[in-house]
């Protein structure tokens, strides 16, 4: 049995929606308003998300500064360590 385009476009008779709704030319205006209210709850929550994301990236880079910090102290008291000739005890003092 073949099904034409047409008649499968005819049957559906609008597309349908992240809720399941049909869109058609009665309840267009209501569904619009509808979408728009789902369109801001996951605006919010992707925000949250990137907000989160942020967050945790602003105290990561905090502690590889940190971390950076200390590592460069050790590593410039051994250059001096290395750099200061040893005393010695002179005998005919």
């Amino acid at each position: 049995m073949f099904i034409s385009f047409s008649k499968t476009l005819a049957k559906v008779g609008g597309f349908r929606i992240g809720f399941r709704k049909r869109i058609t030319s009665k309840n267009a205006l209501w569904m619009s308003l509808l979408y728009l209210v789902v369109a801001m709850c996951q605006l919010m929550w992707y925000s949250a998300v990137l907000a989160a994301w942020l967050v945790y990236a602003f105290f990561y880079g905090v502690y590889l500064c940190i971390k950076l910090f200390f590592q460069l102290i050790r590593k410039i008291s051994k250059t001096k360590d290395k750099n200061v000739e040893p005393k010695t005890i002179e005998e005919n003092a």
